[in-house]
């Protein structure tokens, strides 16, 4: 893809806007690792839009959705084509696959890094969106970290990376084995209010990871919410609650 943006080109992007008065955020879920997020300033990004169903003929199914609007910014964690490569309609959308600091009409976008395959060199992006006061973060793959989430040195190293406190999380709970119990402690470790399951390759993967969730949480209590459509603004309390949002159709 060759017109991705450039940090000398749009390491700062600032385009007038109206200022809301309480902040909201709307989400569907494209499905695998891909989310439409769309603001309240009428902004939208989409994140790792990949190819449909990549890896079917292997026994991973990863359907993701048709597109049929023209988000403004498009988030990549990495290149992998379950995240990367997916056609949509494109007039002019910026695209990312950082590490980036990009701000859009009170939207700030910044990276971290990401592990999936090393615990020592990252190998893709965790994306944080902050507007308003509002902060998401789409962790891309982490894997190499869930797996190891069992040892007190990773321990340290996701609450140092993920340190922030967060309104919503995209967490990875499926991966080339399964990782939906460590998945499901990894989620524990990120300090947010709401956790949204990603990238699992079969819907009984998705059920034992909200299973372990509402019973892997010691004092605190979890609350399960299915929808096709998740709204979050800053005065509404989601407090403990992974949300589950099926595929958009």
């Amino acid at each position: 893809m060759k017109n991705f943006v450039t940090p000398l080109l749009f390491a700062l992007i600032t385009i007038s806007g109206i200022y809301p008065q309480t902040p909201s955020v709307e989400i569907k879920y494209q499905g695998h690792a891909s989310f439409l997020i769309k603001f309240d300033n009428g902004r939208t990004i989409l994140t790792d839009y990949g190819i449909s169903d990549v890896y079917k003929e292997y026994g991973y199914e990863s359907p993701i959705a048709k597109l049929n609007l023209v988000p403004d910014i498009v988030t990549y964690s990495h290149k992998h084509q379950d995240h990367y490569g997916g056609v949509f309609p494109d007039s002019g959308s910026i695209k990312l696959i950082g590490p980036e600091t990009v701000e859009l009409d009170w939207i700030e976008i910044k990276t971290i890094p990401a592990y999936e395959n090393s615990l020592t060199t990252a190998d893709n992006f965790s994306y944080v969106f902050n507007y308003q006061g509002i902060r998401i973060i789409h962790l891309g793959d982490v894997q190499s970290l869930i797996m190891n989430v069992d040892d007190p040195i990773v321990r340290g190293k996701i609450i140092d990376l993920y340190k922030d406190k967060f309104d919503i999380v995209f967490v990875p709970i499926g991966f080339k084995s399964y990782i939906a119990d460590k998945a499901a402690s990894f989620a524990l470790l990120i300090n947010a209010k709401v956790i949204v399951p990603m990238h699992f390759w079969t819907n009984a993967e998705k059920e034992k990871f909200i299973d372990l969730m509402l019973i892997k949480n010691g004092s605190v209590k979890y609350q399960v919410e299915k929808s096709a459509l998740f709204t979050y603004s800053k005065n509404k309390n989601e407090e403990n609650t992974v949300v589950v949002l099926d595929l958009v159709r």
